[in-house]
C-alpha cells in the first residue's frame, strides 16, 4: 500500500516438516499524486487570477491519508512559491498581457505532478474626472483639466497617461497614446459668451481610453471704457469734446450704444458705434461755469446688454464782465473827484441776471466790492493820480480799468511870531510862528530861518500848524530882524518876520570832572573849559592850584577847552585842585575838582623756574620787587610753596630789590607753582609765580640673604626691605620674579620698610636668582636680587615581586606607585637599576641604568633571596629598596623509560 523496501521471508518445508527459511527485500516505487488544475482563460488587469488544484488522487491510501502539498507559479517571473497545504492561490495583475501559470501537487514521499495553463490579462481603460474652471468671461481662456486619474494597472499608472482635447467638441477618434500630450490640462479660448462643450480623453500606455465632455460657461464681459483726458471750455461757448475710447473682449458684441451725460442737466447725447476704439468727439455748450467743473460720463452698452462707463472733467471758465470807466478831473488839491463804471456786459446770461459788483481805487488801494457803480475820491496833495475800477460777476470774474486824474498844487500861508529878546552868547529858544497848506500831503515842508546876523537855519516838518521853537545864539548885543519861509514839497512857498533884542552878558567858566592818579606817577589832568559871550575878551589868564603846595599858570587866546597839565603826586591821598580864568577886562571865574591819588602795590619779578628732588631740602631763589611809593616800607614777604605746606613769611625791611633765597622740602614729586607776594605798609600787594619741578626718586630695595628649599616644597622666602624718599609715593607695587619661569607674584605695600615673606614652590632643583622690584605710584622702580638653592628630592616607589616561584623559574621584580615631588623629574621619566644577587648598586646612575620599571631574576635553588633595586630621577637622586623572593623546591621527575615485563 506504500512505497519502501520491505523484507519478505520464505520457508521451504519437507514433508517431515523440515524446512529452510529465506528472506529477500522488495522495492516498492512511489507513484506521484494527480489533481485537476483550474485557471481562468482571461481576466482584466488589476483583477486577481485564481488558481487551484482540486480532486487530488494517489494510489497510495497512506499518501492520501498523509495529505498533499501544493505550490503555484503566477507566471509573473517570480517562479513557484513554497509548498503548502493550501490547494489554491490568488495571483495579482498589474498590467495587461499573456501569462503562463503553473501548479504542482506533491505527496509525502516527494512525488510531484505539475500542470500548466495560459491566462490572458486584458487591458482596463483608465478613468478620471474632467472639469473646467468656468464660468469665464468672453475673450478669456478656460482651463480644462483631469483630476482623480485612476487605472487598475499600476504599470499603466507608473507609465503615465496621455491626454487629448477638443475645444470645439470635435472627434477624438484618432487620438493615440503616442500621438497625444502628457499634460493633464489645457486651455480653451472663447470669443463670445455662451455654453461650449469640450471633449477630452485619458489614454493609458496600452491605448485604453475613456472619453469625457465638460461644458464651459462663458459669460458676457461688458465693454471697457477709457476716459478722455480732462478738458476745458468757456461759459457760453460751443466746444468740441473728445469722448475717449472703448474696447470689448466679445468680438461679436457690436453694434455698441453710446450715451454721453454732460453733467449739467442738459439732454444726453446718444449715438451708435460699429467698431471698438476711439469714440470721437461731440460738441456741447455750457451756459455757466461751476465750482469744480462738470463731470462728463460716457456709457457704452454691447448687444448683450453689458455696459460700463468712464468719466472726465470739463472745467468751464468764467468770462469776466466788461464796462466803461470814467472820471470828472482835473481839480485843485483839497477838492473831491468822482469815478464811474457804466454800460456793464457779460456773455453769461446767468451772470447778467445775477447782477454785478463794483470796486474802486482812488489811488490808495481798492475799497470793498458793492452794487454801486460810482465812487467819490478826496484829495490831500497835488499830482497825477492813478485811479482804478473793477467790475465782478457772481463767479468772481473781474475786469479792471485804469485812468489818470490831475490834482493842482496850492501855496502854504505863514503866520509870524511876536517880537522876542535874548542875551549875547546865550543859546535861546525862539518861537517861529505857524503855517497852513490846503495840500494836506504837501509835506514834508522845508522851513528856512534867516536870524538877521549873517546866520541861518533850516529844518523839515511833516505837519501843518505851529512851527515850534528853535535855539540860536547871538555873539553880540544888538537888534535883529528874523525872517521865516515855508516851502512845500512842490516848491510853493510863503514868508513872515519878527524882531529880536540881544543884551550884553559877562563871561563864565566850567570845571573839569574829578580825576585820579597813582602815587609817583606823572599824570596829565584835564582842566575843564570856559566861555565868554564877549567875542573880543581875549586873552584869558589861567591859574592852577594842585592842592599839594604846588601851582601852575598859562595864557590862552581862545575859549573852550583848557586842555590838560601834567603833575606828579608823591604819595597817595585826596587833593582839591582849583582852576581860575580871568578875561582882559579883569572879570574872572573859577571852578574846582578833586584828584584821588591811589596807592600803588609793589611789583614782584618772579625768579626763574627751578627744580628739586622729592624729599630733598633745597634752597630756592625768590626773585626781586620794586615799589613807586618811596615811603611804603617795611614790606612783608609771603611764600606759598604750592604743596599745601605752611607758608614762609618774613619782612624785607626798608630796601627794595632782591628777595633772596629760602629753603623748602617737597615730600612728593610733581610740578608746583610757588607764589611770592610782597605787601607794602598801605596793604597794597603784588605777586609773581615760578614753577618748581620736583623729580621722582626711585625706591631703594635691600635684598635678603640667599636662601634654600627643596624641589616641590612650598617654602616661605624672606623678600628683604625697601625705602623711598617720596613720602607720598604709596602704594608701592612689588613684583617677585622667582627666576624659574613661573608667573610673577604681585604684592602691594602702603608703608616702607620690611617686605615680609611669601611662599613659593620650585618644581625642580637648581640655583635660581630671585628679583624683587618695587615700583612707586609714579612708575619709578628699584630692584634687588637674592639666590635660592633648590635641592633635589629623591623619587619614591613600592618594590615587589611575584613570588613564591619555583627554583629554576624567573621571578618578576617590579616598581609601582612611583612618585617625585618634581613634575619635571616625573615628566623626564625615571631610570631603574636591579641586583638579583643583592649586590651593591653604588655605581648605578640615571644615564647608565634602564627605563624599565621591572626585571626578572632566576634562582637555581630553593630559599629566600633578597633583591636590591633603585629608582633614579634625572638629577641622580635615588631611593633604594630590597624585596625578598621566596623560591620553592621542585621534586625530581623521571622521563624516557619504556614499559617492561618479566
Amino acid at each position: 500500500n506504500d512505497n519502501g523496501s520491505p523484507t519478505v521471508r520464505a520457508r521451504i518445508i519437507d514433508k517431515d516438516n523440515g524446512f529452510t527459511e529465506y528472506q529477500t527485500t522488495v522495492t516498492v516505487n512511489n507513484v506521484a499524486p494527480t489533481a485537476t488544475f483550474n485557471a481562468p482563460a482571461s481576466v482584466t488587469e488589476g483583477s486577481a487570477i485564481g488558481l487551484s488544484l482540486t480532486s487530488p488522487l494517489d494510489p497510495s491510501s497512506v499518501d492520501t491519508a498523509a495529505g498533499f502539498q501544493y505550490a503555484f507559479d503566477c507566471g509573473n517571473g517570480s517562479g513557484y512559491g513554497a509548498f503548502s497545504a493550501t490547494s489554491s492561490t490568488s495571483c495579482p495583475t498589474t498590467d495587461s498581457g499573456s501569462r503562463t501559470v503553473k501548479g504542482k501537487i506533491k505527496d509525502k514521499d516527494g512525488g510531484t505532478t505539475e500542470y500548466t495553463a495560459g491566462v490572458t490579462v486584458n487591458n482596463a481603460n483608465p478613468t478620471a474626472t474632467l472639469s473646467n474652471d468656468g464660468p469665464i468671461y468672453e475673450g478669456g481662456s478656460a482651463t480644462i483639466s483631469f483630476s482623480g486619474q485612476s487605472d487598475p494597472s499600476s504599470a499603466d499608472t507608473s507609465a503615465g497617461f496621455h491626454y487629448a482635447y477638443s475645444c470645439t467638441n470635435g472627434d477624438l477618434s484618432g487620438a493615440t497614446y503616442g500621438g497625444s500630450g502628457a499634460s493633464a490640462s489645457t486651455t480653451c479660448s472663447f470669443a463670445d459668451n455662451g455654453t461650449f462643450p469640450v471633449k477630452a480623453r485619458i489614454i493609458d500606455k496600452d491605448g485604453g481610453f475613456s472619453e469625457y465632455t465638460t461644458n464651459v460657461l462663458v459669460n458676457n464681459l461688458p465693454p471697457s471704457v477709457t476716459a478722455a483726458a480732462n478738458q476745458s471750455s468757456n461759459e457760453g461757448s460751443s466746444a468740441s469734446f473728445d469722448l475717449g475710447s472703448f474696447s470689448d473682449a466679445g468680438v461679436n458684441d457690436g453694434p455698441w450704444s453710446v450715451d454721453v451725460n454732460w453733467g449739467d442737466g442738459s439732454p444726453h447725447t446718444t449715438f451708435s458705434a460699429a467698431s471698438q476704439g476711439a469714440l470721437g468727439s461731440k460738441s456741447h455748450t455750457y451756459v455757466d461755469n461751476t465750482a469744480g467743473g462738470y463731470t462728463v460720463t460716457v456709457k457704452v452698452t454691447d448687444k448683450d446688454g453689458g455696459f460700463s462707463s468712464a468719466s472726465f472733467n470739463v472745467d468751464v471758465h468764467d468770462v469776466a464782465p466788461t464796462a466803461t470807466f470814467s472820471n470828472d478831473g482835473p481839480l485843485n488839491e483839497g477838492s473831491n473827484f468822482h469815478l464811474f463804471l457804466s454800460s456793464p456786459s457779460d456773455p453769461s446770461g446767468a451772470d447778467t441776471t445775477a447782477g454785478f459788483q463794483y470796486a474802486f481805487d482812488c489811488g490808495s488801494g481798492y475799497g470793498a466790492f458793492s452794487g454801486t457803480a460810482s465812487a467819490t475820491c478826496s484829495t490831500t496833495d497835488n499830482g497825477v493820480r492813478s485811479v482804478k475800477g473793477k467790475i465782478k460777476d457772481k463767479d468772481g470774474g473781474v475786469s479792471e480799468y485804469t485812468a489818470s486824474v490831475t490834482v493842482n498844487n496850492v501855496n502854504p500861508v505863514v503866520q509870524a511870531a511876536a517880537d522876542q529878546g535874548s542875551d549875547e552868547g546865550a543859546s535861546h529858544s525862539f518861537s517861529l510862528g505857524s503855517f497852513n497848506d490846503p495840500g494836506a500831503n504837501d509835506g514834508p515842508w522845508h522851513v528856512a530861518i534867516d536870524w538877521g546876523d549873517g546866520h541861518s537855519d533850516s529844518f523839515n516838518t511833516s505837519s501843518q500848524g505851529s512851527l515850534g521853537s528853535l535855539s540860536h545864539t547871538y555873539a553880540d548885543n544888538g537888534s535883529y530882524s528874523v525872517s521865516v519861509t515855508v516851502t512845500d514839497k512842490d516848491t510853493g512857498s510863503g514868508s513872515a518876520s519878527f524882531n529880536v533884542a540881544v543884551a550884553n552878558v559877562a563871561p563864565s567858566v566850567t570845571a573839569a570832572a574829578n580825576q585820579s592818579s597813582d602815587e609817583g606817577e606823572s599824570h596829565s589832568f584835564g582842566l575843564g573849559s570856559f566861555s565868554d559871550p564877549g567875542a573880543g575878551d581875549a586873552p584869558w589868564h589861567v591859574s592852577v592850584d594842585w592842592g599839594d603846595g604846588h601851582s601852575d599858570s598859562f595864557d590862552t587866546s581862545s575859549q573852550g577847552s583848557l586842555g590838560s597839565l601834567s603833575h606828579t603826586y608823591a604819595d597817595n591821598g585826596l587833593y582839591s585842585v582849583s582852576v581860575s580864568v580871568k578875561d582882559k577886562d579883569g572879570a574872572s571865574g573859577s571852578a574846582g575838582f578833586q584828584v584821588t591819588v591811589h596807592n600803588v602795590a609793589p611789583s614782584v619779578t618772579a625768579a626763574a623756574d627751578q627744580s628739586s628732588n622729592e624729599g630733598e631740602n633745597h634752597s630756592f631763589g625768590l626773585g626781586t620787587f620794586s615799589d613807586p611809593g618811596v615811603n611804603d616800607s617795611p614790606w612783608m614777604v609771603d611764600v606759598n610753596w604750592g604743596d599745601g605746606s605752611p607758608h614762609t613769611s618774613f619782612s624785607n625791611g626798608a630796601a627794595q630789590g632782591s628777595l633772596g633765597n629760602r629753603s623748602h622740602t617737597y615730600a612728593d614729586n610733581g610740578t608746583y607753582t610757588v607764589t611770592v607776594t610782597v605787601t607794602d605798609k598801605d596793604g597794597g600787594s603784588g605777586s609773581a609765580q615760578l614753577q618748581v619741578t620736583v623729580a621722582n626718586v626711585a625706591p631703594t630695595v635691600t635684598a635678603p640673604s640667599d636662601q634654600s628649599s627643596d624641589e616641590g616644597a612650598s617654602h616661605s622666602f624672606s623678600l628683604g626691605s625697601f625705602s623711598d624718599p617720596g613720602a607720598g609715593d604709596n602704594p608701592w607695587d612689588v613684583h617677585v620674579n622667582w627666576g624659574d619661569g613661573s608667573p610673577v607674584d604681585h604684592l602691594a605695600f602702603s608703608a616702607q620698610g620690611s617686605l615680609g615673606s611669601t611662599s613659593h614652590t620650585y618644581d625642580d632643583n637648581g640655583s635660581y636668582t630671585v628679583t624683587v622690584t618695587v615700583t612707586d605710584k609714579d612708575g619709578a622702580s628699584g630692584s634687588a636680587h637674592f639666590g635660592v638653592s633648590v635641592a633635589n628630592v629623591a623619587p619614591t616607589a613600592d618594590l615587589a615581586n611575584d613570588g613564591p616561584v619555583d627554583e629554576g623559574s624567573p621571578a618578576t621584580i617590579s616598581f609601582s606607585n612611583q612618585h617625585d615631588p618634581s613634575s619635571a623629574d616625573t615628566s623626564a621619566g625615571f631610570h631603574y637599576a636591579f641586583a638579583c644577587d643583592n649586590g651593591s648598586l653604588a655605581g648605578a646612575t640615571y644615564g647608565g641604568s634602564g627605563t624599565s620599571a621591572s626585571t626578572q631574576c632566576t634562582f637555581p635553588d630553593n630559599g629566600t633571596y633578597p633583591v636590591r633595586a633603585r629608582i633614579i630621577d634625572k638629577d641622580g637622586g635615588y631611593s633604594e629598596y630590597t624585596t625578598n623572593v621566596v623560591v620553592n623546591n621542585v621534586a625530581p621527575s623521571l622521563s624516557g623509560q619504556s614499559n617492561q615485563s618479566s
